[in-house]
């Protein structure tokens, strides 16, 4: 849907309401000469002086003007107060501010997401990736994300059947997060306690500055500010106390070990014709009808430093079992790829159908545990927990519960959930133009053991995400 369909609900409603305004404005009395609002303006002469002056005196009435003096008025309140009238701005408003940061997001956020991939041979390849996501906070500040990751992909035909290809699929990623506030005073700070040196790096040697001030104010310079952290995120992860210690208060650390297998056939391979009457062409459009089955796990380890002495460490390890049908028919094109080495060039996808359907089985189990780095035994625990053992953390938890001690280590609690969901989405996209609509259903078997007891939940969430820009 164009800015043009979105907002046609607003330029109705102030046709309409614009045009009742002109109408009751003119057949409306005129305010009464009797009574103006403001009287004339009078000159009083003065007494002369050795520099010969004069001077005005304005007189205004404050009285309450006559019924009919405000009536040409009201049209013009109504016409902010009519619903379907502020329903129009806010939809076109918002059609308008989303297109403009899916723009921004194309010619400028995406310098920031850098992907490459080394074949090493005709089925495997090693994916590396640095990407950055910026998200609004609600006390002004923006959480920034940056990720690395880096793992082998591989992909081969096993054999066709009635010439629809059956291949099998594996993949790894080994993903660093670094999480972070980043607002203007920060940058500020920056601009004067930094080297020269990194302040020009940080601020694109200049051309950030300009691009916030010559483009409109939805350009959000933090997507783009200080590129070099985003290749201290691999080592930044706090692996000892000091560098736990050197970690700002806010910030979350985490990292992820993940792969997974699958089987796919492409459908679309077996629709004979269509693709060599059709998909052909250096400009052709590209058709896929993949289905997938897959089964994927992941385990993460999540650091947040809650204030100047406190850690809280928490453990994620999901696995999960399901099957995934999608079609897409478009192509995306890569503009500007030539221009800066090892750069794929501005993405511009073009897809007029694009649908998925997924569902799928899992098991996800978590814990939390709270470390006092002011207490030596914390210390030593803190250490093995971030390196995935979190037995000892256990114990010395419950050590501090049980007997009294003093461990510095607190248990929060651990969840372990069964989940079953669907996920339904279409869409259709050309470069700055999309709509997306996606509806997840999931049900849910919960259990909760805390410091209090143990606690079953039976969890039930419907979804319905539309957006359009």
């Amino acid at each position: 849907m164009t800015i043009l369909e979105r907002c046609q609900p607003l330029l109705i409603s102030l046709t309409l309401l614009i045009t009742s305004f002109h109408n009751e404005a003119s057949a409306a009395p005129k305010a009464s000469a009797r009574t103006p609002l403001v009287k004339p303006i009078t000159s009083k002469p003065q007494a002369p002086t050795a520099a010969e002056t004069t001077s005005t005196i304005i007189e205004y009435d404050d009285s309450t003007p006559d019924e009919s003096d405000i009536t040409s008025v009201r049209p013009i309140e109504r016409l902010f107060k009519n619903p379907i009238f502020a329903s129009g701005i806010s939809s076109g408003a918002d059609a308008i501010n989303q297109s403009i940061e899916t723009l921004m997001e194309s010619l400028f956020y995406n310098l920031m997401d850098n992907k490459l991939k080394w074949p090493l041979t005709d089925s495997a390849n090693i994916n590396l990736g640095f990407t950055r996501d910026v998200f609004n906070a609600r006390s002004g500040a923006y959480v920034v994300v940056d990720r690395f990751g880096i793992g082998p992909d591989y992909s081969r035909e096993l054999y066709r059947y009635n010439g629809i290809p059956v291949t099998l699929g594996a993949n790894q990623s080994t993903d660093v997060y670094d999480i972070y506030l980043r607002n203007d005073p920060m940058r500020v700070i920056d601009n004067k306690n930094l080297p020269w040196w990194r302040i020009a790096t940080n601020n694109w040697f200049g051309a950030l500055p300009l691009l916030e001030a010559i483009l409109p104010p939805s350009f959000n310079p933090n997507e783009m500010y200080d590129p070099l952290k985003r290749l201290e995120s691999p080592f930044t992860f706090p692996l000892s106390i000091p560098s736990a210690e050197a970690m700002d208060v806010g910030t979350i650390k985490s990292y992820s070990v993940s792969g997974g297998v699958n089987i796919g056939t492409e459908i679309s391979e077996g629709i004979h014709g269509i693709k060599d009457q059709m998909m052909t062409g250096p400009t052709a459009l590209e058709m896929k009808l993949p289905l997938t089955v897959f089964r994927t796990g992941e385990y993460r380890i999540n650091v947040l430093k809650k204030d100047a002495n406190t850690m809280w460490v928490g453990l994620a390890d999901s696995n999960r079992l399901g099957q995934r049908i999608e079609s897409k028919l478009g192509k995306t094109y890569y503009l500007l790829s030539k221009t800066i080495p090892l750069w794929r060039g501005m993405p511009a996808h073009v897809f007029p159908i694009d649908f998925a359907y997924e569902e799928g089985v899992g098991d996800i189990f978590s814990k939390v545990y709270s470390f006092d780095l002011r207490n030596d035994e914390a210390r030593t625990v803190f250490i093995e927990a971030v390196h995935g053992n979190f037995a000892a953390a256990q114990i010395s938890a419950l050590r501090a519960k049980e007997d009294g001690f003093d461990t510095g280590v607190r248990f929060f609690y651990d969840k372990t959930e069964k989940r079953f969901d669907r996920a339904f989405a279409t869409g259709h996209s050309a470069f700055i133009i999309n709509k997306k609509t996606k509806r997840v259903h999931s049900d849910a078997e919960i259990e909760i053991t805390d410091s209090s007891g143990r606690f079953h939940i039976l969890e039930a969430k419907e979804d319905h995400d539309v957006s359009c820009v």
